[in-house]
């Protein structure tokens, strides 16, 4: 079964949203220049405070000096941490906690070469594009019996392709931000595009049972 994480939540009501359909993490976006959906230390707390304990928190940093992990991560010291940027294995342990190394794949041998690179992570992400909802050639995601880490699958998903991302790709997790995100704000979630994806994530579960 492919789990799901909301990415990009700004606010306590979109968490709750995105749990009330199923999404066993949400990610927080901490400090990434000029990202839309880039929250202040406030605003991460009352999120990370209201949150159902049993959803996953991530708190996702691009090229962040040291010490502002540092303060995002003491808000929740149960929270996981992703880093979207050129950070390499040295620096993602520092902190340590549990990572998700993301990276935007180029070849098909770039999930291996990150799985080598960072081998205390507890997942690579393949993300076409940062947010930005720009998907990839999911023809780079290697087989599943190729895996040396789980793979969490990002960038340009959403309802309309949720199920030919699963079928395809094969992901352990689906990553969305954008696809979920209300028409004219990019920092709010949409509770009917969620509930839609859930609905296309189920789709592809139901027929795999009945298989």
């Amino acid at each position: 079964m492919t789990s799901l994480k909301i990415c990009g939540i700004t606010d306590l009501g979109d968490a709750q949203a995105a749990a009330s359909v199923g999404a066993r993490a949400i990610g927080i976006v901490c400090h990434a220049p000029g990202a839309a959906r880039a929250v202040d230390m406030a605003a991460a707390q009352a999120v990370l405070n209201g949150t159902p304990p049993n959803l996953t928190k991530v708190l996702l940093f691009v090229d962040a000096p040291v010490d502002i992990v540092h303060s995002y991560a003491e808000l929740d010291p149960g929270a996981w941490l992703q880093f979207h940027g050129t950070e390499d294995a040295e620096y993602c342990t520092a902190f340590d906690r549990s990572y998700l190394k993301a990276i935007k794949p180029q070849d098909a041998d770039d999930f291996a070469r990150a799985c080598a690179s960072h081998p205390a992570a507890e997942a690579i992400i393949l993300d076409g594009g940062g947010g930005t909802g720009t998907s990839f050639d999911w023809n780079l995601v290697p087989a599943p019996d190729m895996r040396a880490k789980p793979l969490w699958l990002a960038g340009g998903i959403d309802a309309s392709n949720a199920a030919d991302a699963i079928r395809q790709a094969q992901p352990d997790w689906i990553d969305v931000s954008s696809g979920v995100c209300v028409d004219n704000d990019p920092r709010r979630k949409d509770p009917a595009k969620l509930r839609q994806l859930h609905a296309a994530m189920n789709e592809v579960e139901n027929a795999t049972i009945r298989a």
